[in-house]
């Protein structure tokens, strides 16, 4: 009989601009405004913020940000999430999350890809 030893999954990690971001968001003050927060971090880190919605009907989400970091070519979407409370904030990268709010991100991002296409 052969077995197997079960292999623990490889924990993620962050790339380093979600950790630049995150250490940007904690110096920003939340409380006083979570879109105004979110961009200032998104642009301290070299980041674009792509646009923010309140998203009332998500559990533990009561705002949502949509920051792009990285190279246009080579970019890295992250969703930057506010919790219930209106104080906590964690970040999610759109490729690995499970909030609504990525799908909608994913197609934000390549609509505005296109846009020079389009517009030409």
């Amino acid at each position: 009989m052969e077995t197997h030893a079960a292999s623990a999954p490889v924990p993620v990690r962050p790339s380093l601009e979600v950790v630049e971001l995150e250490f940007a968001l904690d110096l920003e003050d939340v409380k006083a405004g979570f879109d105004e927060a979110a961009a200032a971090a998104a642009r301290a880190t070299g980041g674009a913020l792509l646009f923010t919605m309140p998203t009332a009907a998500i559990a533990d989400c009561s705002r949502v940000a949509v920051i792009s970091l990285g190279e246009r070519g080579d970019h890295e979407l992250v969703l930057v999430i506010l919790g219930e409370d209106g104080l906590s904030t964690r970040i999610e990268k759109v490729a690995e999350s499970s909030n609504p709010i990525a799908r909608l991100a994913r197609s934000w991002s390549q609509v505005m890809e296109r846009m020079p296409a389009i517009a030409a």
